[in-house]
């Protein structure tokens, strides 16, 4: 099994668990939606002396001003991406959310072709259809007429915000170390998480949440390392194999997000999701036809 296929196996899986978790303290300890991406912010400074770490065995090579623009460009739209995606935690459940990051693997061999010339072979397309269509399925099988819609609004751009994420970092892995890459669009992750509190009324909501965030630091920064896990696991895919195709095997999220959601509501009762439960045999199902999908992808690659 190819390397990269092996990381955006693992990816989803990692951002499956970000998103169940997210779900519950959007529900439960954040006041905004906003809220989300100033403690992601925090959580990846607090992190960074760690990551800058391994710098000492990897080494640091000079790295053009362009490239670090393109790598900046990169973390404030995934940041942006995750302001849309909070608010859509807001109206509906967590499965849903995730279902609906899968117009970023329809949209991407399109920009990829645009951009780059980009060409997959008949099987690599006819596995990401089948992918992407059965984690549509994985949408419509809960929620309601007026959330799916609002949801859909609000993930269609962020959809479009992933595919420039997406692009932007394969352009900069080309042109620098890999992990060097990683690091500044990490903390540019972080910067832009930040800057809701450069607004008087964003910092008083602010102050005035801090009373349930503090409580649940601990939880909010395990929360954090583990979608710091799944950014890095994601762009080392990218980095070893097409853009498009990571995405297509990414898109398997919702199917680790449901059955996720449901365990963990069974063993917990607060955390994850009731409604995961329903309909398990069809869903089921369509996880075997996710499956059939990244075997087209992995086998025609």
């Amino acid at each position: 099994m190819q390397l990269w296929l092996i990381l955006a196996l693992i990816a989803p899986a990692l951002w499956a668990l970000v998103h169940v978790l997210d779900a519950y303290v959007v529900r439960d300890v954040f006041e905004a939606p906003w809220v989300g991406i100033v403690t992601s912010g925090f959580g990846i400074l607090a992190a960074s002396p760690v990551l800058s770490a391994a710098l000492f065995f990897t080494g640091v090579k000079p790295i053009e001003w362009d490239v670090a623009a393109l790598a900046g460009l990169a973390g404030a739209a995934y940041m942006v991406s995750q302001v849309l995606y909070f608010t859509a935690l807001r109206t509906s459940e967590s499965g849903i959310v995730a279902a609906y990051w899968n117009m970023v693997p329809m949209a991407l061999p399109i920009a990829s072709f645009l951009m780059f010339g980009e060409v997959l072979t008949p099987l690599m397309y006819a596995g990401i259809v089948v992918i992407v269509s059965s984690s549509v399925g994985f949408c419509l099988l809960d929620g309601t007429h007026e959330s799916r819609w609002k949801t859909f609004w609000l993930m269609a751009l962020g959809a479009a915000l992933q595919v420039a994420y997406f692009l932007l970092q394969k352009e900069v892995f080309e042109s620098c170390p890999t992990y060097q890459g990683f690091l500044i669009i990490t903390v540019s992750m972080a910067f832009v998480g930040l800057t809701p509190l450069l607004k008087k009324d964003r910092r008083r909501i602010w102050r005035s949440n801090w009373t349930r965030i503090r409580p649940a630091i601990g939880f909010l920064l395990f929360i954090e390392a583990v979608n710091i896990a799944a950014v890095g696991t994601s762009q080392f895919a990218v980095q070893a194999g097409r853009p498009s195709l990571v995405s297509a095997v990414e898109a398997t999220m919702p199917a680790y997000t449901f059955f996720l959601a449901l365990l963990l509501f069974r063993w917990t009762k607060s955390m994850g999701d009731e409604a995961a439960g329903r309909r398990l045999p069809l869903k089921i199902a369509l996880s075997i036809v996710m499956g059939v999908g990244v075997w087209l992808v992995s086998g025609a690659s």
